[in-house]
């Protein structure tokens, strides 16, 4: 009773930082793994987060009996079938949701101030060319946020599937984010690996019609020149 009215009192706080807290990550090499072998020698405070949820979590941040850990993971049983930005009554869209467990683990006593590592469960769920577009944007937004370090992901995935999650790997894996902007459903990411200078480009909502790209490729890095649309499947635009 009294660890569930500590959680209560947090509350507020948690979400004051999580408003206020911005990611500063800016290299991203070994971004996406699918080897969880570099935790077995690190205390680990791992919590799970099923639908966005975290307040059942907030007293493991502030456990004065706890452990010192090494490092944050918080893994996301997430439903491949919901869009990442999506935000139904009391469930926090992922990003707001990955803000949260950033302030907790910041202002815990016995976590080092640094960046999360999280774990996108998709177990029991077959990757396709129909939900790999919100599988591709969760990495992206926790990507985008600068405030996690690697993304722990494994799966089952189709043949083409497979091809959209290595194209978006060629990209992230060894590169620098240089910004992110969301403006109602349109989301840019900048970023630039040892090849060139991209935006990566999506939309939650409506598709937006856009002429001025230079060289895009879509989620396959198959080369588009015309009908170039932002849709919910992110393409990928060189810079001049």
């Amino acid at each position: 009773m009294l660890k569930d009215f500590k959680s209560i009192t947090l509350f507020p706080l948690v979400m004051i930082f999580a408003r206020t807290l911005k990611g500063k990550k800016q290299e991203y090499t070994g971004f996406i793994s699918d080897d969880r072998n570099e935790l077995k020698n690190k205390q680990i405070l791992e919590v799970e987060s099923i639908n966005n949820s975290f307040s059942q979590n907030i007293k493991s941040f502030f456990d004065k009996e706890s452990p010192i850990y090494d490092k944050t993971l918080v893994k996301f049983k997430i439903d491949l079938n919901v869009a990442p930005e999506l935000r139904r009554g009391l469930i926090q869209d992922f990003l707001k949701t990955i803000d949260i467990y950033y302030a907790m683990s910041m202002l815990g006593a016995k976590i080092p101030n640094e960046n999360i590592y999280i774990e996108l469960d998709i177990s029991n769920q077959k990757v396709n060319t129909s939900n790999i577009n919100n599988l591709l944007r969760y990495i992206l937004l926790a990507y985008g946020s600068r405030k996690v370090d690697r993304v722990y992901l494994s799966g089952s995935f189709d043949t083409r599937s497979q091809k959209a999650y290595e194209t978006l790997l060629s990209y992230l894996n060894s590169s620098k984010i240089e910004n992110y902007s969301n403006s109602k459903s349109l989301h840019v990411i900048t970023c630039k690996n040892s090849k060139q200078t991209l935006d990566i480009v999506w939309s939650s909502g409506d598709d937006i019609e856009l002429t001025d790209f230079n060289t895009v490729f879509n989620r396959f890095g198959e080369k588009i020149t015309k009908d170039i649309k932002v849709s919910q499947n992110p393409i990928y635009a060189l810079h001049k």
